[in-house]
Parts: C-alpha cells; structure tokens; sequence
C-alpha cells in the first residue's frame, strides 16, 4: 500500500485531497503542517461499507451491540491505527481487530474537522 494523505486547511476550512496536496508545496506540508495551517491524516488503506477510504480523524459508526460511533486514530505509543469509542475516550481498539460482520456495517459519518458535532458525546 502507497501511503496517502489528505489534509485540512484550518485556514479554508476545508479538506484538501491527496490530489490537491501534490499540487501544493509538498515538502512544506509534510515537514512541518502546522506552519502551513494544515492538519494532515494518513489514509488507513480500508473501506467502509459504501467504498468510501477511511482516514484518521474520520468518524465511524459501527452496528455492533451498543451501535457505537468512533473515531480513528493513530496510537503512536502502540504503533497502529485504533478506534477510540465516543462515550469513553480512554476506551478504544485495535482497527484491525475488526472483521465479519462489524467490517461490513462499518459507515463513515464525517470527521473531526468538518463535523465536530457528530463526536460530541450525545446522551
């Protein structure tokens, strides 16, 4: 898998594809993005259920017992991707402990940046 990447331009307000970024200044982007306003997310390489790539900082909701909403994240004392349970944030697991059937209920809703609201804890 080729790493991608997709950023947001807290500048713009808006997210930038893995398109768009290979027209700007790159290297400036990947060293240091927080000088360029940008906030970069790595591609996790998997898909939700309708296809859509899932990147860190989306938001997932999972059909499992509690129908759960997550976010990814990338865990950088365990080196992997994780999801981290919206009602507990200390709560979270291995992204690729999902299979079977939680795989394919998984939906992407947003993400962090754009929609802030859906990871707001709802009681």
């Amino acid at each position: 898998m080729k790493p991608k990447f997709r950023a947001y331009s807290e500048t713009n307000k808006d997210m930038v594809s893995w398109g768009n970024l290979l027209n700007l200044n790159v290297s400036n982007i990947f060293r240091n993005p927080e000088m360029c306003g940008m906030v970069l997310m790595q591609s996790t390489g998997l898909h939700d259920k309708y296809g859509v790539e899932i990147f860190e900082g989306d938001i997932l909701k999972i059909k499992d017992s509690r129908l759960a909403v997550y976010v990814v994240e990338w865990h950088r004392n365990k080196f992997m991707w994780v999801l981290r349970y919206q009602k507990d944030k200390n709560q979270y697991f291995p992204f690729y402990n999902i299979s079977g059937p939680f795989l394919e209920d998984l939906e992407m809703l947003g993400n962090i940046y754009e929609n802030p609201e859906l990871w707001e804890v709802v009681e």
